[in-house]
């Protein structure tokens, strides 16, 4: 959670507005965010916003957990290691 928050501010720098939008993870988020992981690999659908809006998750499931767009800059965002010890390529 700390390597993702690091990394999301690292990328989001340039992006004034986008950064102040971007609120840290913590550990609740991040159950949450495998939680819906586990749930999408039990019920494949074609699209992430399927899950939210569609039959599945559309009767207020996962809509209540987690808004379909923090999922996705979760999902952009998301690092379990430090990302500046990584070798260039």
């Amino acid at each position: 959670m700390v390597e993702t928050n690091h990394y999301a501010r690292h990328k989001l720098a340039g992006n004034k507005q986008r950064l102040a939008r971007w609120r840290d993870v913590n550990k609740h988020k991040i159950k949450a965010y495998f939680g819906i992981c586990v749930i999408r690999g039990m019920n494949i659908l074609p699209k992430i916003a399927e899950y939210v809006f569609g039959y599945f998750c559309g009767k207020e499931g996962i809509k209540r957990v987690m808004p379909k767009n923090t999922f996705a800059e979760i999902s952009q965002f998301l690092h379990l290691k430090d990302w500046r010890q990584e070798p260039i390529s």
